[in-house]
């Protein structure tokens, strides 16, 4: 029964793929048996949960001048449509495992699963590549075009932004919203431009101090959560949407990002 619970739980409940269900089902239930019978009695217990992360192209992309118009816009989200790019899909990962602080991801037991890729990762950091979008740079004294630069969304723990060209960026930066953050790469002509951070205790809902009973942890401690998660939420530019569907979680919306994410 053990080890059927999760390939279902996550095929039918979170809407897996079949085959991405029964793999990470597989893999979570033996994990979940290891800890079991290394630790009998943890101070918190895991639930293993999902995210998704939807940035808001419409918004983004003209405030950074990087589309020039409606008719460039709707050129990029027609080839968007054919393809796997971040712009149709956003960042989609499964934290099956983690340890004590997400902020630490190199810390020992944390396990992320990157869907869209169906590779596993033990840091929450990465990026992708934001094709079909490309900066053009021309030769400065002849003004002939040189060559097309990638953009990239990027992902760091809790921040959230794009990657650009820095010369680029030294061009627009005048006429564009400022970013929350800016880190300068000398190496690779690239600079990361922060655009949001997602508040440090949006996830801690999935940690659950296996001393406290079920009356005294939703009456006492998620309150309390709540509260704490809230006041981030506030101080860090998000708001808090409901969904249609009432049965579904809430998520949590920016100006350039939405976030949703359930246990699975």
């Amino acid at each position: 029964m053990g080890a059927a619970f999760w390939p279902l739980a996550l095929v039918f409940v979170g809407g897996f793929p079949i085959r991405q269900g029964m793999l990470l089902g597989l893999l979570m239930a033996w994990l979940t048996f290891g800890i079991g019978k290394r630790a009998t009695e943890p101070v918190r217990q895991f639930t293993p949960y999902y995210v998704s992360v939807l940035p808001k192209w419409y918004q983004l992309l003209p405030d950074f001048k990087l589309v020039n118009g409606l008719e460039e816009w709707r050129s990029i989200v027609d080839s968007a449509k054919s393809s796997n790019s971040v712009l149709r899909e956003g960042i989609w990962f499964t934290v099956i495992q983690q340890g004590e602080d997400l902020e630490l991801p190199a810390v020992r037991g944390t396990l992320i699963y990157l869907n869209q890729h169906q590779q596993f990762t033990s840091k929450l950091r990465f990026s992708e590549d934001m094709v079909p979008i490309r900066i053009k740079r021309e030769d400065d004294l002849s003004g002939a075009l040189s060559e097309y630069q990638p953009v990239e969304l990027f992902m760091d723990e809790y921040t959230l932004g794009i990657e650009v060209p820095d010369w680029w960026w030294r061009r627009v930066r005048g006429s564009c919203p400022t970013p929350v953050e800016e880190y300068e790469n000398p190496l690779t002509g690239y600079v990361k431009l922060v655009l949001a951070t997602i508040p440090y205790s949006e996830f801690d809902l999935y940690w659950q101090p296996t001393a406290a009973t079920w009356h005294e942890y939703f009456r006492n401690i998620v309150p309390k959560i709540k509260r704490g998660r809230d006041k981030q939420r506030e101080e860090l530019g998000w708001t808090t949407k409901e969904r249609d569907d009432r049965r579904e979680p809430e998520y949590i919306d920016h100006r350039y990002f939405e976030v949703r994410h359930r246990d699975i």
